[in-house]
Order: structure tokens, then C-alpha cells, then sequence
């Protein structure tokens, strides 16, 4: 039996509060950042203007 240990990076994404955010199956849907928190798994989620909480990895930033 294989033991597999967690890899520990640092992911750096620079957003600031405004920024525009793609989100949803097909990032399809916008958003406005707000902040990022840590959610009861102890996952990263960004918080958006409307109360919204998506996980931190399943975003696309918008170029303007």
C-alpha cells in the first residue's frame, strides 16, 4: 500500500478588491471580489460582493 504525502506550494494569485471573476461549470458567470477566507474544511474560498463563496481554484480572472 502506497502512502502518498500531501505537497505543500505556495499559489500566489494577485487580486484586489474589485477585480472581476469568472465562475461556473463554464465560467460563464461574473462575480466582483470581495476577500478570500478559509471555509470549515479549512479550504480557501473567495468571498464576493454578494456574500457568494467560491472555492479558490475553480475562478478565472477577467483581463480588462
Amino acid at each position: 500500500m502506497k502512502r502518498y504525502i500531501p505537497l505543500l506550494e505556495d499559489i500566489t494569485i494577485k487580486l484586489n478588491k474589485g477585480d472581476t471573476i469568472k465562475f461556473g461549470k463554464f465560467k460563464n458567470k461574473s462575480a466582483i471580489f470581495d476577500h478570500i477566507e478559509k471555509d470549515d474544511k479549512g479550504q480557501d474560498v473567495i468571498v464576493t460582493d454578494t456574500g457568494l463563496k467560491i472555492p479558490l481554484l475553480h475562478i478565472r480572472l477577467v483581463k480588462n
